[in-house]
């Protein structure tokens, strides 16, 4: 085997070790993640929508202050009765998506606890095997 060929070979075990290393940093980022509380997207949109029926709502208590002003108010109540029911339907989705947010990343946690307590028992079964083999 020339040297050329052990450069190949080198060459692609550092890649695969870097493949591999970098591959299990996002695992770690995601775990930590997961257990400390860092928000998922799940919750970043959450929030997002729910920042939205907030918008909504005010805008709707400016146009319903701004018609209150006016005499006449059959379809300015008609269009405040529509952006209300609007915001309502916002505010209602916002909360269903919360709920099942909160359900999910529950669970996500559950589970890095599990993978945890098993990465833990297969070290302590490791840590064992070592001693004893000494």
């Amino acid at each position: 085997m020339s040297s050329e060929d052990n450069k190949g070979i080198l060459e692609k075990a550092k890649e695969g070790i870097q493949h591999a290393a970098g591959a299990t940093k996002e695992k770690a980022v995601d775990l930590k993640n997961k257990l400390v509380g860092e928000k998922s997207t799940e919750q970043k949109a959450a929030d997002h929508v729910k920042e939205a029926a907030d918008n909504a709502a005010e805008t709707y208590g400016d146009f319903k202050d701004r018609m209150a002003a006016k005499t006449e108010k059959p379809n300015e109540q008609k269009a405040a009765d529509k952006v209300k029911d609007a915001a309502d339907t916002a505010a209602e989705k916002v909360s269903k998506f919360n709920d099942k947010s909160k359900a999910k990343v529950e669970h996500a946690k559950d589970c890095a606890r599990e993978k945890v307590d098993e990465a833990g028992e297969k070290i302590e079964d490791l840590g064992t095997r070592l001693q004893s083999g000494y």
